[in-house]
């Protein structure tokens, strides 16, 4: 039996979330705040907000929509994006 992953949470690491957010074309601006490598502009979680990476909680599958690493930003991601 094959388990799908449908969601990914990173540990509360820097490096982690640096070398991930890397890899999807995001880098870490001025004061922590994830930002668009190519545009600078700052990310915006599914909800509008920005996030620095010590927020950085995770990203949809085969997405970027982006949420935050507290449990009201889980929540509200689950409650809008679960199957």
């Amino acid at each position: 039996m094959r388990n799908i992953i449908k969601e990914v949470l990173f540990e509360d690491n820097k490096l982690i979330k640096e070398f991930i957010l890397d890899a999807l074309g995001k880098k870490v601006g001025a004061g922590g705040f994830i930002l668009d490598s190519q545009t600078n502009e700052r990310v915006l979680t599914f909800n509008k907000e920005e996030v620095k990476v010590k927020e950085f909680g995770g990203i949809r599958k085969g997405s970027e929509i982006i949420f935050k690493s507290d449990i009201g930003s889980v929540i509200d991601y689950l409650n809008t994006y679960r199957s």
